[in-house]
């Protein structure tokens, strides 16, 4: 084949696609390079938008710091947990804890005391037989009435009589006569008795008179009342008809009480009653 035929054969086109083929080599190399270019122009705008907003968030960081992350956080404890713990213990246990005590067994132990018997042992002198009430007549009483053997003579039974315009009842007389109907003392002349104590009592009261009734009684009567503590004189009562007297005697370690009645009238011929007593106890 002959170079013109050659030339002209089918082989020439293969010329152009290796043409072809070195433009597809080329054309990735400049594609590669716009990217890259593009990479670097992008990247280089990136850091000139970076640094513009950096720029501007100083600026606005520098204006708006009172509303900075930092004024959220200072602001944020005010909302924090930290109250609701602060106001949880007014709700914790521990006021039912402070409460408890008061309902707690040791009051009950501190008002025990004040029924324990120990106020029953502080109670029991009061109501000792030195304060407890006791009848003078109970005790051993003998006469010092010459001749009589006993002039201080309980009643039975309480009777009513009249005294001062009072209506009281006689639990017991003194004389020094008995007659009928009633017993007396005779004119210028005591009834007496001593009662043993043995130091045990306080205080004597005795509340005595002259009956209104007697058949003796008059209007100028007068009966000397005494009473004495181992033989000596405390007590001194004029008794007439007008009233009652009450005596309180401090008998506090005596050791025997001695009561004489001693008519004392202005004639000679008039005996006086007896001496009633309307109470004789010892506390």
């Amino acid at each position: 084949m002959s170079p013109k035929d050659s030339r002209n054969s089918p082989n020439h086109p293969q010329k152009s696609e290796g043409g072809n083929e070195n433009k597809q080599r080329k054309n990735p190399i400049v594609f590669i390079s716009l990217i890259t270019g593009l990479i670097i122009a992008t990247a280089i705008g990136a850091s000139v938008i970076t640094a513009v907003i950096l720029k501007q968030g100083n600026l606005i960081g520098g204006n708006n710091s009172t509303a900075s992350p930092t004024s959220m956080v200072a602001e944020l404890p005010t909302a924090s947990p930290t109250p609701t713990v602060a106001e949880t213990p007014t709700a914790s246990p521990t006021p039912t804890v402070a409460e408890t005590p008061t309902a707690s067994p040791t009051p009950t132990v501190a008002e025990s005391p004040t029924a324990s018997p120990t106020p029953i042992v502080a109670e029991s002198p009061t109501a000792s037989p030195s304060e407890t009430a006791v009848s003078l007549l109970d005790m051993e009483c003998l006469s010092s009435t010459p001749g009589v053997e006993k002039p201080f003579v309980k009643q039975r039974e309480p009777k009513n009589i009249a005294i001062g315009g009072e209506v009281l009842p006689e639990i017991a007389y003194l004389s020094n006569r008995s007659g009928e109907p009633y017993s007396y003392i005779y004119n210028d002349e005591s009834a007496g008795v001593s009662c043993a104590l043995n130091s045990k009592f306080r205080q004597l009261n005795l509340v005595v008179g002259i009956n209104g009734k007697h058949s003796y009684a008059r209007q100028d009567h007068k009966i000397v009342f005494e009473v004495s503590l181992d033989n000596k004189v405390v007590a001194t009562e004029n008794l007439t008809l007008a009233a009652k007297q009450v005596l309180n005697i401090n008998v506090q370690n005596a050791r025997s009480v001695g009561i004489k009645a001693t008519c004392k009238n202005a004639y000679s011929n008039y005996s006086c009653p007896y001496v009633a007593f309307v109470e004789a106890s010892l506390r």
